[in-house]
């Protein structure tokens, strides 16, 4: 008896799919490591200090907090109960640079046949196929644990008619903001030397995207759209009201899907994260509500001002896994927006996943029934090389603008990313110089909380923001300035011109070459005057002579 229940155990085990600590999973065609904490598990959990965390694991406080940063904890296995909702298995993408993520029991799969979809029904560990509502062939396929899923997602991608097959994996993004204080002691525009620099703090005259004169062309138009995929957003904030697009096919809080796009009552934009309408939820919540003054906040007599401040701003919350952040980009697209600007990236060393390099391809290039659609990422609050290596920063697609930032003193900031995929550079703060004042959640649960030395005493602002985080927004407004006065410029066609347009601001260290390209300041700093002059001469002569369609110029 004894022997027939050792090989009964042992043949259990051979039959259980490899479970050590190093495992793998292909993506962007190539096979990719990741180590599992399988001694734990992440649960959904309301917030917790790193002390109460360190209560449950040994694991790096890195590692804990970055998830008890979006409400999840981790638990060892023997102390997770029954009824406890269950994300998945830790894991690191890269360790040593403190990429994480959570491998779940979903695999994202893209197919080509119908016969592809057959044979992943007929798996016997498979609980259910559902395919997405936001892309033809794409299917989300729940298996019967973690281990499962990962271990069928390789041999899946290699099935006829698959295009790619990947654990659906929850990622914790992260924001891109770094934070300053400043003597707060004038009104709040001329504290904003981003879009008038005079010399305020010491900064150097004119070190700024020159927005005054911009202004005195557009200021923008409500018929453009800016889709911030951010982390919440204060909707009835004071200076924010007028900012919000508004899909008028959806009847509000009805509880129906009015237009049949498969968000209900999504009047104001879409939570990606918890798949509902209300957008000022998000894991810090203040980060949108600032992204987006630093875009479209209204000339209306009170606070701040936008770079663009007659655009409008469908607000995104982000989610974590990826397929849902996929559905982010289809969703922008569908509501025909010009511009999506993203102050947010991965964990360095986090690979990019197919379902999204995928769904920002198709979206930069086919959005705007083909002219294409602007995508702005932040890169890194990093003086690194975001472009290179086997895991390069999102900011590194060819499809997508990489905004690095500048100080008030018209230099490249020192703690920021740089590379051959960077475009160019846009205001933001320097360590111990002047940071980035714009609006923020009213009362104290904002960044702005009163308390600190230098704390504006209107605490719905805040000037203490910063990173490529700010950088990113102003440039998104300088684009809205471009479509707002000329809506059928392409994606590459505004690119292009702001390139061409760009200050080639501190030249004896960027070294720019003959093609005006810098490896660590790109094509120089935003310049929102003339760039909107280059839009005024297309438009004047492309009636005699439109060009063709021109692709951005990349460094390689």
């Amino acid at each position: 008896m004894l022997l027939r229940n050792l090989l009964l155990v042992l043949s259990m085990i051979v039959s259980l799919p490899h479970i050590g600590r190093a495992q793998s999973f292909m993506s962007q065609g190539q096979s990719r490591t990741v180590e599992l904490e399988k001694n734990y598990r992440v649960v959904r959990s309301s917030p917790r200090t790193l002390s109460e965390q360190s209560k449950f694991t040994s694991l790096p406080k890195e590692l804990v907090g970055r998830f008890n940063d979006i409400g999840l904890l981790v638990l060892p296995v023997d102390a997770v109960k029954a009824q406890t909702d269950i994300i998945g298995i830790p894991l690191w993408f890269s360790r040593d640079k403190g990429a994480a993520g959570v491998l779940t029991t979903e695999i994202v799969v893209m197919v080509t046949t119908a016969d592809a979809v057959k044979k992943i029904k007929s798996i016997g560990d498979v609980v259910s196929v559902n395919e997405s509502k936001f892309k033809d062939g794409l299917f989300a396929v729940s298996f019967k644990s973690e281990i499962l899923a990962l271990d069928w997602s390789k041999k899946i991608a290699g099935f006829s008619g698959v295009k790619y097959a990947h654990p659906n994996f929850v990622i914790a993004k992260s924001i891109r903001t770094n934070v300053k204080l400043i003597d707060p002691a004038e009104p709040l525009f001329p504290l904003q030397w981003h879009l008038k620099n005079s010399g305020q703090n010491a900064g150097a005259v004119g070190a700024d995207i020159h927005a005054l004169e911009a202004w005195a062309v557009t200021k923008g138009s409500e018929d453009v759209v800016i889709a911030v995929l951010d982390s919440g957003f204060e909707v009835g904030h004071p200076d924010l009201q007028q900012v919000w697009a508004t899909n008028y096919s959806e009847i509000a809080d009805n509880g129906v899907d009015d237009d049949d796009n498969g968000y209900i009552d999504d009047v104001r934009g879409w939570n990606f994260q918890k798949k509902s309408n209300d957008v000022n939820d998000g894991w810090s919540a203040p980060h949108g509500t600032s992204v987006s003054g630093l875009i479209a906040a209204r000339h209306n007599s009170q606070g701040v001002s936008g770079s663009c401040p007659n655009c409008m701003i469908l607000p995104m919350t982000i989610p974590f896994d990826v397929l849902n952040e996929a559905a982010a980009f289809y969703y922008a697209k569908s509501r025909g927006v010009q511009i999506i600007s993203n102050s947010w990236g991965y964990a360095v060393g986090t690979p990019m996943t197919d379902v999204v390099v995928e769904a920002i391809n198709d979206v930069a290039i086919n959005g705007r029934n083909g002219n294409g659609i602007v995508i702005l990422f932040a890169m890194n609050n990093i003086n690194q090389d975001d472009c290179v290596g086997s895991n390069p920063d999102i900011s590194s697609l060819d499809s997508v603008i990489a905004v690095s930032s500048s100080s008030d003193l018209d230099k490249k900031t020192v703690n920021s990313a740089w590379g051959h995929c960077m475009e160019f550079l846009a205001p933001s703060q320097e360590s111990m110089r002047g940071a980035i004042t714009t609006t923020d959640m009213t009362g104290p649960k904002g960044y702005n909380n009163g308390m600190k030395p230098g704390d504006l005493a209107d605490l719905s602002y805040t000037n203490n923001f910063g990173g490529t985080s700010a950088a990113t927004p102003i440039a998104a407004g300088v684009f809205g300035l471009m479509f707002s006065l000329n809506e059928n410029l392409t994606r590459d066609e505004a690119l292009s011109m702001v390139l061409a347009t760009a200050d080639k601001v501190h030249p004896e260290v960027a070294n720019y070459d003959a093609s005006g390209f810098s490896r660590k300041y790109g094509f120089g700093r935003i310049n929102a005057a003339k760039a909107l002059r280059a839009v005024e001469v297309f438009r004047k002569y492309s009636n005699k002579s439109k060009p063709g369609k021109n692709a951005p110029i990349r460094r390689q």
